[in-house]
């Protein structure tokens, strides 16, 4: 398969992962409650198409929405629930205050078109709104709705307003806040996530050790390298190694050879576009020349 456009890596990195349902399935059931875990069938996860975000926010965002049955024992044969799984993933460097705002129009637009496509639809399904965001110094607002709003200090006049406003809070997942051995969700979630946060946090190796015994365990389970391409193509972009050093670190993991023989053309392929650095003495050798060019062009 081809790897995901630079220009956007990670919406594309992102789309990759959790266009897939097993991974999908796997972050949101390790990420929810308990409870809503436990009631949500996840071998009937259905990841259906479309974006809710605005047209100006489509560099500094990403949305997936599935929709998915639950187990509800209550309810009739005949009276089937399901709700929607929200992914909103913010990829911009600082913390937008007015997120809780944004997703209640999301959420709107959604349940529109909930009902244009089923015009005989007697109710809404729920929404759950969730965030994966990678902002540097973690998320400062709160995901409550009600906290957006000046409310009046005299306590009857606020429980008043209260039953008139909109009510909910948004699932976050604050990468920034997060561990890197502590991601949760499949292998590949966990590389995902983990490469995504260590790209707003900067990087001098570390990510590389991290990632590389998941790497090594991928391979073991017969993860083939063309479906983990996105994935390489990612950490070789965000890493600060150069190449030498990359196959180094390679050398001294549990990777096969074909594995390491893949990433390592990569590399080869991301040098020539200028997106990895190649051996320290190449890249040398390789300024002087432009240096020598560039005077001989002055002359």
């Amino acid at each position: 398969m081809s790897s995901p456009e630079i220009s956007q890596p990670h919406d594309s990195l992102v789309r990759y992962t959790f266009g897939q349902l097993q991974h999908a399935a796997s972050f949101f059931r390790e990420n929810l409650s308990a409870t809503l875990a436990s009631a949500i069938r996840w071998d009937e996860l259905k990841l259906l198409g479309g974006s809710f975000v605005d047209e100006q926010l489509r560099q500094t965002e990403t949305d997936l929405l599935y929709q998915v049955p639950l187990h509800d024992t209550t309810q009739g044969a005949d009276a089937e629930r399901s709700l929607f799984l929200y992914l909103l993933f913010e990829h911009q460097s600082t913390t937008d205050r007015w997120m809780p705002l944004r997703l209640l129009r999301y959420m709107g637009e959604i349940w529109q078109r909930h009902i244009g496509e089923q015009p005989g639809v007697v109710g809404l399904p729920p929404i759950i709104p969730i965030v994966l965001a990678q902002v540097a110094g973690g998320w400062k607002v709160s995901p409550q709705f009600h906290d957006q709003v000046l409310w009046p200090k005299a306590p009857l006049l606020r429980e008043s307003l209260e039953v008139h406003q909109p009510q909910f809070e948004h699932s976050l997942i604050d990468l920034a806040g997060i561990d890197l051995h502590a991601l949760r969700g499949s292998l590949v979630a966990r590389l995902t996530q983990g490469l995504l946060k260590i790209r707003i946090e900067g990087d001098d190796g570390v990510v590389v050790d991290w990632a590389l015994p998941l790497l090594a365990e991928a391979d073991r389970a017969k993860i083939g390298p063309d479906s983990m391409l996105p994935l390489y193509r990612y950490l070789l972009s965000v890493t600060g190694l150069h190449k030498e050093e990359f196959r180094a670190r390679l050398a001294r993991s549990a990777i096969s050879g074909d594995t390491t023989q893949s990433i390592m053309t990569l590399a080869d392929q991301l040098i020539n576009e200028g997106l990895l650095k190649g051996s320290s003495r190449a890249a040398k050798r390789a300024a002087k020349r432009a240096a020598k060019r560039a005077a001989s062009r002055a002359l």
